[in-house]
């Protein structure tokens, strides 16, 4: 009897060819010097990758690209605030120093903003929940309160100088907290 592969011609039929491959993956196993279980471990070892391994790895890296994404966005709102709270406290102080009665509002918004800052403090908290960092946001939040402390009690220019002097013992602890989501994030400053 001939074989599949001897009387193969151009003209098969698709279910032919499939035969044709089969019996050559066949020959394949048969000839070799590895043992056929040796081969079926093999394969089943490589089945249980594809369906159990890889979508865990797929999770993992999913959970991982949502967290960066996630402190990525509060450090740039982490930020902004800061930045904000510094630019109401300059103006309130100006105005003060100016002897404009109008700085009530941006002292207003200056302790709005400390509040925000807190609540973001406690947001990063959540994701960032390593000793090292932990450490980082509570110094952060103890400054933050003195900070805002300093505020509340701005009524004179120099209850304002005293809240200047108060937001630059907090730069310190800014700056470490804006370091430390960023050094975990893979991200450097100034480089």
């Amino acid at each position: 009897m001939a074989s599949l592969i001897e009387t193969a011609s151009g003209r098969q039929s698709e279910g032919r060819r499939r035969l044709l491959a089969f019996e050559g993956v066949l020959r394949f196993l048969i000839r070799t010097d590895t043992p056929l279980w040796v081969t079926l471990a093999g394969f089943t070892v490589g089945a249980f990758g594809v369906y159990h391994v890889t979508p865990q790895i797929n999770r993992r890296m999913e959970t991982q690209r949502i967290k960066t994404e996630y402190v990525l966005r509060n450090l740039d709102q982490f930020n902004t605030r800061t930045q904000e709270l510094f630019s109401e406290l300059t103006i309130a102080n100006r105005k003060l120093g100016n002897g404009d009665a109008g700085f009530g509002p941006h002292v207003d918004r200056a302790i709005r903003l400390t509040s925000e800052l807190q609540w973001r403090s406690i947001e990063i908290s959540a994701v960032l929940d390593d000793p090292e960092s932990l450490a980082v946001i509570a110094r952060f939040q103890e400054g933050l309160d003195r900070l805002r402390g300093a505020i509340e009690a701005v009524k004179t220019p120099d209850s304002a100088v005293e809240a200047l002097a108060a937001a630059r013992a907090f730069i310190p602890h800014a700056m470490a907290l804006a370091n430390r989501i960023a050094a975990l994030s893979g991200i450097r400053f100034g480089a």
